[in-house]
């Protein structure tokens, strides 16, 4: 997710779902899709051909996948992002960038589903992820961007802020870990979130002031928000770090206590309880050591790899240790039951999406959410998104790839003012690239259709 410290939360700190919504039991009976990998292991496996999936439904929704493409590449430029790479041996940071590159050309130049899907098996090795129990099972569910309304100033109906980040506030080198800087320069980790929030009022750290407290904890959750202001004004936040705690549902303690029953969990049915009990919201938030911080944004939501995300088409995954589960970036296509709206019933559904986000309670290979948009009825939806689904990621094949990079370096060395092109003898040679080492060692650290209707 991040890079190294300042750097990292300049690239990679405005998240949207670094703390993914977990309203509802994620633990189906007797399976455990919050099993956590042991350490080092990958979520993903090379698939055999005769195994892969019917890729045509991803036709159908290309528009949308383009534009979480483009993202995607925007990412891969920047030089940071080769801190991830290698994923495998054999999926180094070029293999990477070749395939958003010719999978956009081939997504646009395919004329219909099966050419698409023919255009896969022949030019990409597919993935697939392991599952919560290593036989390709996950549970997909979805977030959303949340509209309320907001106050800039404290009054007596808005009295419940959203925190800028304090500028003591450090994280290791993995981003995961907050710690906060004393005066004398030492570090201590950064306190659990009733604590913390009794060291930042009065401190003019405050961004926007909310009517309802549970409203600011959702917005939290979500980690991005816009707020629709007494002048008529819009303020949009985005995630700009948090506390490094383990994130807890405040659904828990409401189920052990009878309150609640599992099979009725939503995130509707948690606002209608503290509607009914206003004066249980803070002792059930608090039971929630994580505590997140905003700060102002223009333009659209953006995931943890800084790049806005695509709704219907950027999902979240586990990005919760150094070496990712599932490579960021990556292209991939997810097969699950889903409703198109929110009175809709779920159906079969599949597409292409985008891996750019990161899912703050997210622990497993077992797990993804899709980003479905903002508002009211992207809640609505998003709320009752639960269901098995399949993932798979696409890689160009190797023997492919040396062309496309020379299509990329060519134009980057096209786009370089003269006098840089000049001193610089890497363009001067304007040389094809090799395919990539598979032995690379990280440096560090035409229109498409609404996927709603499909």
């Amino acid at each position: 997710m991040r890079p190294h410290l300042a750097p990292a939360l300049a690239a990679a700190s405005l998240a949207l779902a670094c703390s993914s919504p977990h309203y509802y039991d994620t633990d189906a009976p007797k399976k455990d899709y919050a099993r956590e990998l042991p350490p080092g292991a990958k979520g993903l496996r090379l698939l055999d051909p005769s195994k892969y999936p019917d890729f045509s439904p991803g036709y159908l929704n290309r528009q949308g996948m383009i534009e979480a493409l483009d993202a995607s590449a925007d990412y891969m430029r920047r030089p940071s992002s080769d801190a991830f790479f290698p994923y495998f041996p054999e999926i180094d940071h070029g293999r990477a960038e070749a395939t958003v590159r010719a999978f956009r050309h081939d997504l646009t130049e395919a004329t219909n589903g099966a050419d698409l899907d023919r255009r896969i098996r022949d030019r990409y090795d597919v993935y697939e992820s392991v599952g919560w129990n290593g036989e390709g099972e996950m549970l997909i569910t979805a977030y959303h961007e949340p509209t309320y309304t907001g106050s800039l100033t404290p009054t007596p109906r808005f009295r419940y802020p959203l925190y800028r980040r304090p500028p003591e506030l450090e994280t290791d080198e993995s981003g995961e870990k907050a710690f906060l800087k004393r005066a004398d320069g030492s570090l201590s980790a950064a306190p659990p979130r009733k604590e913390l929030v009794a060291g930042l009022k009065g401190r003019g750290l405050e961004l926007v002031y909310l009517a309802d407290p549970f409203e600011a904890y959702v917005v939290q959750v979500q980690g991005s928000a816009r707020f629709r202001l007494a002048d008529g004004k819009e303020l949009r936040v985005s995630y700009a770090g948090d506390n490094g705690q383990e994130y807890k549902p405040v659904w828990e303690a409401l189920v052990e206590q009878g309150k609640l029953k599992k099979s009725e969990l939503s995130l509707k049915r948690l606002q209608q309880y503290f509607a009914q009990h206003p004066d249980e919201v803070e002792a059930a938030v608090d039971r929630n050591p994580r505590f997140v911080f905003f700060q102002e944004r223009t333009g659209p939501a953006v995931g943890c790899l800084n790049v806005p995300v695509t709704p219907w088409h950027t999902i979240a995954t586990d990005r919760n240790r150094k070496e990712d589960v599932f490579p960021r970036a990556g292209v991939a296509f997810l097969s699950t039951q889903l409703a198109r709206t929110p009175g809709g019933a779920a159906s079969a559904w599949s597409s292409f999406v985008c891996d750019q986000d990161r899912g703050g309670a997210i622990r497993s290979a077992g797990r993804a959410d899709l980003f479905l948009g903002t508002g009211s009825d992207a809640e609505a939806l998003a709320g009752r998104t639960q269901a098995e689904g399949r993932l798979y990621y696409v890689f160009l094949k190797v023997d492919k790839v040396a062309p496309v990079l020379a299509e990329l370096r060519a134009e980057r060395d096209a786009a370089k003012p003269a006098a840089a092109r000049k001193s610089d003898p890497a363009a001067a040679k304007k040389a094809t690239p090799a395919a990539p080492s598979p032995t690379k060692k990280p440096k560090g650290k035409k229109p498409g259709v609404d996927p709603k209707k499909t």
